[in-house]
């Protein structure tokens, strides 16, 4: 199933004002990937599906280093 995806790029990663990105993707699992790798700075806008995922990925990080 293909999933319509709006991630919020800042300006550190853009140099620019901050853009919206829209993808269209069968699978979250690599947005997923490429969000935790911006760390702190980009947003997931929707689906609400990833961006529980994400939450449940930084509680996770957050639980290791604590």
């Amino acid at each position: 199933m293909m999933r319509s995806i709006q991630i919020v790029v800042p300006p550190e990663l853009v140099a620019a004002e901050p853009q919206i990105l829209s993808l269209i993707l069968a699978d979250l699992l690599e947005v997923q990937r490429l969000i935790l790798q911006w760390g702190g700075l980009a947003e997931a806008v929707e689906p609400p599906e990833l961006r529980q995922r994400l939450a449940a990925a930084a509680t996770k990080l957050k639980a290791a280093h604590d």
